[in-house]
């Protein structure tokens, strides 16, 4: 069970609809609220999970899957195509455009339009190659965590968080938080400690990264994201 304190209320009000969803706050390094675990929408819970998108300020959802699950593919909560409308009582989702960033990584550009207000923009970053206990390819992978990380260096301390989705909410979700987060402090302060940092995740979700088989991935992501960092800066 997360820890009460940690749990995010929908403040975004819709008649006959729960205060709560399936979702808490991960803390960063820096101690700024900087992720948002929560689990995939059931088709009655999609006007949920964008109440959770407009009530907190969400501007980026990272999306984590596979396109080999049917249920993942098949409960699709955003338009896929460009100039539809989904429309979710007071909350309308727009879709202005997609494109493929890699082989496994597309970027949904969104607009989020709440009931007499104007349309804000909401990024949305789909990964397709996760099936198993960890990614596909790390490659692919550390291309997404260095796409998240860039944009949060470039918005420096705002305190608006991203939403990580998977399945469960845990599994997938927490281990993406994990790598950004152990990446972020090794940017920040020349420091790697993948133990401090999945500990500080268990005290709000005692399951997240709970085999080692994921930790040992965090340092391999890791290691990738320094080796790819130290090409680039010689060139």
């Amino acid at each position: 069970m997360a820890d009460d304190s940690q749990l995010v209320p929908l403040t975004f009000p819709v008649d006959d609809r729960n205060a709560f969803i399936n979702a808490v706050c991960m803390p960063s390094f820096s101690g700024q609220r900087s992720s948002i675990l929560t689990q995939l929408p059931l088709p009655d819970t999609v006007v949920d999970l964008w109440r959770l998108v407009a009530g907190n300020d969400v501007c980026r959802i990272v999306s984590l899957g596979s396109d080999k699950s049917e249920s993942e593919t098949k409960n699709c909560y955003w338009p896929r195509k460009e100039g539809q409308r989904l429309t979710l009582g007071p909350l309308t989702v727009c879709l202005m455009s997609v494109m493929a960033l890699g082989q496994h990584i597309k970027r949904y550009c969104l607009t989020l339009q709440c009931q007499g207000k104007k349309p804000r923009e909401v990024e949305l970053l789909h990964y397709s190659d996760w099936s198993g206990e960890t990614p596909g390819s790390v490659q692919d992978f550390v291309q997404l965590v260095d796409i998240v990380s860039s944009s949060r260096q470039q918005q420096g301390k705002t305190g608006v968080p991203v939403l990580l989705q998977c399945s469960n909410g845990t599994t997938k979700s927490a281990l993406f938080h994990a790598i950004c987060d152990v990446i972020g402090r090794m940017m920040s302060d020349r420091v790697i400690d993948v133990y401090m940092a999945v500990r500080k995740m268990h005290i709000v979700r005692p399951e997240c990264v709970a085999t080692e088989v994921q930790y040992r991935y965090i340092y391999l992501a890791v290691q990738e994201y320094k080796k790819k960092s130290e090409i680039y800066n010689n060139i």
